[in-house]
């Protein structure tokens, strides 16, 4: 066999070897096989035809083999928090105010598995508390012990290919570990659940056009709080419908009605909400009536907002939400204690946090069996019902990606009759102060 004739056919050898071994490297050496083609060239063991017929076949099948890869996208953030508590005296007990850093860490993997598929992972800081990725410094255990990371998501969403659906029209389904689907991104949503929370199980999520000025979108979601292995898991099951309307281009504005039903609840589920008893964070404030005989809960929800863009760099949203457990009953001895179903917020914010600040202001009313306690947010009335009060927060881009927050809470207690409402009056009447560092990446 000629000289020439096998240095081609190494070189053809070496073509069809590329592609599965550049699957597992790196992209800085696909030049390689180019660069060996380009010597056999020039020492003459190549014409300039074969030449380029081979670095034409290899960059095809290096084409090939990019399209069957998912692309991987990583993204994370980490917050640093002061945060400080003031306390007032109150009937059950008088706490001492106080001081803590923490900080949040997370890291997130977006894979686009293919045009009708992504798969979401996260990881996270925390302290095994399910309305929270804080750690504190000084957490309890060794001094300067390592602090655990935690699976915050791992979902799968697969979107119904356009040719499926009417125009303007999208519609996806995502199971695992997963944001809340019910939370809206128009406005501040924190009245009924935390924001951290990340329930379990397979959400469904639809939005078409019906006119050129108005969108319907529709969420349902079946979720399991606890899994028990002796009866039925606890879940959840969600419903919601609304629409967001655009007459001009300044304005904006949305509307929805939310249905939560709680069902195959246990004595554990329901003691984790009146005293936070075997629960993974401190909830209180639901009484012994939070449900009827037939053991379900079933709250219903109204939301709407309104904003106005008139002015560039000072945006401004209104919102307000109602809720009532239509499940809750009183079995209180307190004289004064009815079924304590209702619960309703309303706010304001404006500004631009990159133009100079986002500044808000919102009111928080939420009686104790309006909502199971373990899911309210834990920040603002430190996730405990049967507490109304105030928060104020302001928030501004100092450097690119980079974010300086506060936020101040006031709360106190709606009811304050011992012995039903005990474990929500303590420590109900403080004032809470957090200062926030957040850069992303």
């Amino acid at each position: 066999m000629k000289k020439g004739m096998s240095i081609a056919l190494a070189a053809g050898a070496l073509l069809g070897l590329a592609a599965p071994q550049r699957a597992r490297a790196e992209d800085p050496e696909a030049p390689v096989v180019e660069e060996i083609l380009g010597v056999l060239q020039e020492r003459g063991l190549l014409d300039a035809g074969e030449h380029d017929r081979l670095v034409t076949r290899y960059q095809a099948q290096e084409a090939e083999r990019r399209r069957g890869l998912p692309k991987i996208r990583l993204s994370g953030d980490l917050r640093l928090r002061g945060e400080g508590f003031w306390y007032d005296e109150d009937e059950v007990a008088d706490r001492s105010n106080r001081y803590r850093g923490r900080y949040r860490m997370r890291i997130a993997a977006t894979a686009d598995v293919n045009d009708s598929m992504t798969a979401f992972v996260r990881v996270a800081s925390g302290e095994n508390d399910n309305r929270s990725t804080n750690t504190s410094f000084g957490r309890p255990g060794p001094d300067f012990d390592p602090d655990p990371i935690f699976i915050d998501r791992a979902s799968l969403e697969a979107r119904a290919p356009e040719h499926w659906l009417p125009d303007g029209t999208t519609a996806a389904i995502e199971a695992g570990k997963q944001p809340n689907p019910f939370l809206w991104k128009a406005a501040p949503d924190v009245m009924l659940w935390d924001n951290d929370i990340m329930p379990e199980g397979v959400a469904l999520r639809g939005r078409g056009e019906l006119a050129k000025e108005l969108k319907l979108f529709a969420n349902a979601g079946y979720f399991i709080m606890d899994e028990n292995s002796s009866s039925s898991d606890p879940h959840v099951i969600g419903t919601q419908l609304g629409a967001e309307y655009a007459p001009s281009a300044p304005w904006a504005a949305g509307v929805r009605a939310s249905w939560y039903g709680f069902r195959s609840l246990d004595g554990d589920f329901l003691q984790r909400g009146i005293d936070g008893t075997g629960g993974s964070t401190s909830s209180a404030g639901n009484l012994p009536g939070l449900i009827d005989g037939a053991g379900d809960i079933d709250v219903g929800e109204l939301g709407a907002y309104a904003s106005w863009k008139g002015l560039e760099g000072w945006p401004i949203t209104v919102f307000g939400y109602v809720a009532n457990n239509f499940s809750a009953r009183s079995l209180a001895v307190t004289p004064e204690a009815g079924d304590e179903a209702l619960a309703w917020a309303a706010g304001l914010e404006v500004g631009d946090r990159k133009h100079l600040a986002a500044l808000g202001f919102a009111w928080m009313h939420i009686e104790a069996n309006a909502f199971p306690s373990q899911f309210i947010d834990s920040d603002f009335l430190d996730g405990v019902t049967n507490r109304e009060g105030f928060s104020f927060w302001g928030s501004r881009q100092i450097l690119p990606n980079t974010l300086f927050n506060v936020s101040l809470f006031v709360s106190d207690a709606i009811e304050n009759g011992l012995p039903d409402f005990a474990d929500s009056v303590d420590g109900s009447e403080r004032l809470r102060l957090q200062t926030d560092m957040v850069v992303s990446f």
